[in-house]
């Protein structure tokens, strides 16, 4: 569906579609029930990074599940670095997956669990609806929890997109791209081959 119907009503590019098109049947329904069970119908019909189940920057078929609780995980991080430096920082988890803001009202369509206020939870929809009409839409990597100093909705938006364009897809944003980095399968990845790869799993921001 995603590689010939919603991938192009979606504008999705023609090398994602290509490798939609090539999803592999036996690991991609492996992927998907443990998407369902995770997250529900509405996060498993999106055509990547189902509920939050990541499978880039991992070897062979190993795959990352999503906090179950990021607001829990951010409060004892928060608490550890008061702790251990005596210093009060905020603390944001937030994932590449994108949300999706209108342009006049600034209100976000969002496929994961967000800690934005102004937003309405969609999962697979908010996706379509945001890549489809991308000209009322701006896409933005989503905040999943906030401990610490509130921030308004377009600071928090703004450091989470930075944030995570500074740390970049590491060896790829998806297992395809990053097979095709090491001109490898897509189970043939190695923790060698990652270990080649920088990755910054974290950013400071420090105020002036």
């Amino acid at each position: 569906v995603w590689g010939y119907l919603l991938g192009p009503l979606c504008r999705l590019k023609p090398y994602t579609l290509e490798w939609l098109r090539a999803y592999p049947l036996r690991e991609g329904s492996r992927h998907k029930q443990l998407a369902a069970k995770l997250g529900g119908l509405l996060e498993v019909l999106k055509p990547s990074s189902e509920a939050g189940v990541d499978a880039s920057n991992l070897p062979g078929s190993l795959v990352a599940l999503p906090l179950f609780n990021p607001l829990r995980e951010a409060e004892e991080l928060r608490s550890k670095i008061k702790k251990c430096l005596g210093i009060n920082v905020t603390v944001v988890i937030s994932d590449s997956d994108r949300l999706y803001i209108h342009r006049s009202s600034g209100f976000a369509l969002t496929s994961r669990r967000s800690a934005l206020k102004r937003s309405l939870y969609l999962g697979f929809l908010a996706y379509i609806i945001g890549r489809t009409f991308r000209g009322k839409f701006a896409p933005f990597a989503t905040p999943l929890a906030v401990v610490g100093e509130q921030l308004d909705s377009f600071m928090l938006l703004g450091l989470t997109e930075l944030a995570d364009r500074l740390r970049g897809s590491g060896a790829g944003r998806t297992v395809f791209e990053m097979a095709e980095r090491f001109e490898v399968g897509l189970e043939e990845v190695t923790w060698r081959m990652l270990s080649s790869i920088k990755h910054c799993p974290a950013v400071l921001f420090k105020p002036r």
